[in-house]
């Protein structure tokens, strides 16, 4: 620092000291208050009327949602329209309500609604009890019907060069005897609990994005037996790893008429005690030999399991489409099992074998029948049972949106899957790749996964683009699946802006690729498919926070279906307004919440009973409304 910065310091020091003590001589002016006292009201203020109860009343009569319940045969409930019942349920999370008993409580407070409606009678079980009465079928058919009205609006209407998302999220339920309830894991949080699995699909284009369908994943018949099961064996306190436990489990499933169709019996289990007990209980059981088990065939000679497995057989035998083929090895005594018959079971697909074994009074079509009920038996059904629910959901969307695009996570990248999703009419699927894929250059060459592609692409090959805002360099990459043909690898470097040192500079971000069915697409256009597909998880974000999705609780899984339908409803009437009006193009959904569907209002009665809805001008006038907002 130099002198005079020095001097020049030392004396501002000094004027600020001298104005302190001159306001401390002086004394501050105390601010005088008017004196005010506190009284207790006799009775409860009035609640000021909003023009929440008028706004949603318009947005059911205009879509006409009462000829959807007229076609339903819904008219009334305990007294009331259904319709009235099920406006009050749309309002759930425009209330702000935290349950049925919460919402009737605001429902009733509700001058407006109690004016239009006649609410002020409602409580919480009429909602309760309405929830269950209707299916989810009839849900859905609610929403459909909304969904297929929006196509007939342009400003709502889905377009060619839009995507329909798939995805699935989840909600937490506790209670006990929940139909259908599963152990499940929520990711935004990191923990697990009992809940439910929700595949939904989502339309969006650069313009607009809203939620198609949904549907509560459940376990196939087998899989809720296998956990009935589990639990039973649970009560009982049956160690399976005990012969003893295994023979009892089986004695109590033959009493209780639950009698197993085959038992298949892996590792120790192979034992003469459990072959003799199924013997005894006439069950039919298929053996899975381990590898260090000897076999002694009639010709004198001894083998172990992991010799047999590595034969080369003539005669093999096409078991099912599946690519699994069986070879009857022949007739062998094993030292606790005695004479049984040996086959070897290969799954080409996946390159495995496994010796299956048989009692000796099995014939061929006997044990090809059982060794095939043993397969199907040990397949695990959880991933593609959700992967059918996102089947379903997607064609039903498609029947009325005309996205030619269908976005996936990489969860959802089976090839069976994607197969199925092309034979909807969708032109390409997009998802981000897979590290356990393979691509190759030419349909004979070598398969390697993308990241070992990405190795290959050279600086000069990316190409800088704006997509959505967004700087970015993509470099495309024709490569074949063996399953899918040809298909396109689109590697992606995301860029963005950082401050060092005081300037602005760019950096690569997070680098990826992104798998494409259609490799003629251009990569802009892929690129946008997959940073809308962000969109339904703001979907979930929202309705959580602002409508209540997940805030329902009961027993019926319909009602809780029908919960999240109008939940969406809600969340697709609160859009509308942002779709519809320019004005609120760059406006939060939050924001359009609080500011366009809660304003207060003034009431007044027509002498022929019409009520009189008076928003004000502060209302009115910043969105550029008309002065009559119907």
């Amino acid at each position: 620092m130099t002198k005079q910065a020095s001097i020049k310091r030392q004396k501002s020091r000094a004027k600020k000291q001298l104005r302190r003590a001159k306001r401390k001589k002086q004394g501050r002016v105390k601010h005088k208050w008017n004196e005010t006292r506190v009284k207790r009201s006799k009775k409860k203020a009035p609640p000021a009327p909003t023009g929440t109860g008028h706004l949603l009343c318009r947005f059911w009569e205009h879509f006409g949602f009462d000829t959807v319940l007229e076609k339903l045969g819904l008219v009334k409930h305990k007294g009331l329209p259904i319709s009235t019942l099920l406006v009050v349920l749309i309002s759930f999370g425009l209330m702000g309500a935290n349950s049925d008993a919460d919402l009737s409580d605001k429902i009733r407070e509700n001058v407006t609604m109690a004016q239009i409606c006649g609410t002020e009678i409602i409580d919480k079980q009429q909602l309760y009890r309405l929830r269950k009465r209707l299916s989810a079928e009839e849900y859905d058919k609610l929403l459909e019907h909304l969904l297929r009205e929006m196509q007939k609006d342009p400003r709502t209407a889905s377009r060619a060069d839009g995507t329909i998302s798939g995805d699935d999220t989840t909600i937490l339920k506790s209670g006990q005897k929940m139909a259908g309830i599963t152990l499940v894991y929520k990711s935004s949080e990191k923990r697990s609990g009992l809940g439910y699995v929700i595949p939904t699909t989502h339309y969006m284009d650069a313009d607009k994005n809203y939620p198609l369908l949904m549907k509560i994943h459940q376990r196939t018949p087998a899989q809720q037996k296998a956990a009935k099961d589990k639990r039973a064996r649970r009560r009982e306190k049956i160690d399976r790893r005990r012969t003893a436990d295994e023979k009892r489990w089986m004695s109590k499933q033959c009493e209780s008429d639950e009698r197993p169709e085959l038992v298949t019996l892996r590792g120790s289990h192979l034992s003469h005690g459990l072959t003799a007990h199924c013997a005894m209980l006439s069950l039919p059981w298929v053996g899975i030999s381990p590898i260090s088990r000897s076999y002694e065939f009639s010709d004198g000679n001894s083998y172990k399991a992991k010799d047999l497995l590595t034969q080369k057989p003539n005669n093999w035998h096409i078991l099912n489409e599946e690519g699994v083929r069986v070879s009857y090895l022949g007739t062998a005594k094993q030292k606790s099992l005695g004479q049984v018959k040996l086959w070897l079971v290969e799954n080409t697909p996946n390159n495995s074998r496994d010796l299956y074994v048989l009692s000796d009074k099995t014939d061929q079509t006997q044990a090809c029948t059982l060794i095939e009920q043993s397969i199907i038996g040990e397949q695990p059904e959880a991933d593609n049972n959700k992967l059918l629910d996102m089947l379903g959901l997607t064609e039903r969307s498609k029947s009325f949106i005309k996205a030619e695009t269908a976005v996936f996570d990489r969860w959802f990248q089976a090839t069976w899957f994607i197969k199925e999703v092309l034979k909807q009419g969708f032109k390409r699927v997009v998802s981000k790749a897979r590290a356990d894929r393979f691509y190759s250059l030419t349909p004979d060459g070598v398969a390697q996964n993308w990241k070992k592609w990405q190795e290959t692409i050279s600086p000069e090959q990316y190409q800088r683009h704006t997509v959505l805002g967004q700087a970015v360099n993509l470099a495309p990459l024709k490569l074949y699946d063996k399953d899918l043909g040809q298909i396109q690898l689109l590697f992606v470097q995301e860029i963005r802006r950082v401050k060092r040192k005081g300037k602005w500079v760019e950096e690569i971000g997070l680098c990826y690729a992104l798998f494409c069915t259609d490799h003629k697409w251009k990569p802009q256009k892929l690129f946008q498919a997959h940073k809308l597909r962000w969109k339904i998880e703001e979907f979930y974000r929202e309705v959580r926070q602002n409508h209540g999705f997940s805030k329902f609780h009961g027993r019926n899984l319909d009602a809780i279906h029908g919960h999240m339908v109008l939940a969406t409803i809600s969340f697709i009437c609160v859009s509308l307004a942002k779709w519809w009006n320019s004005v609120l193009k760059d406006h939060s959904l939050g924001q359009i919440k609080s500011e366009i569907f809660n304003p207060v209002v003034q009431l007044e009665r027509d002498p022929d009973g019409t009520v009189v809805v008076i928003f004000p001008p502060d209302w009115i006038d910043p969105f550029q409304l008309p002065d009559n907002p119907d």
